[in-house]
């Protein structure tokens, strides 16, 4: 019983720690990070406000809205292999052509479009 107790107490202890450190992390000035810190996600440079540039780290597809995909063919169904989103927005803006080129690039994501627009 005694040694149950004592790992309740480290495991509280870490706790507490684990949360100083990230209270402490969280009120650093960008002044005093590292230089060329890295995305903990895909190890690119992190920007001047600590935020990753890839597309893959910051483009969540669940909030991309207004989306307009072109080229929806009857002729080509099931696979609408010609049909793109030539339209969509992200945090209040329009996306970038980089943005449009990786969204194309997941199919799946694409025809789950198609199927919204259709439908």
């Amino acid at each position: 019983m005694v040694y149950k107790n004592y790992i309740s107490l480290q495991r509280i202890k870490t706790l507490n720690t684990m949360d100083t450190h990230t209270r402490m992390d969280a009120n650093n000035p960008i002044n005093d990070r590292t230089e060329n810190e890295s995305c903990k996600y895909c190890q690119s440079v992190l920007d001047s406000n600590d935020k990753c540039q890839e597309i893959s780290c910051y483009l969540d597809f669940s909030k991309i809205y207004d989306i307009y995909v072109a080229d929806i063919n009857g002729k080509d169904y099931p696979d609408f292999a010609d049909a793109y989103i030539e339209e969509a927005y992200f945090e209040d803006r329009e996306l970038t052509q980089e943005e449009y080129d990786y969204i194309n690039d997941d199919g799946d994501f694409v025809y789950s479009c198609i199927e919204n627009q259709i439908y």
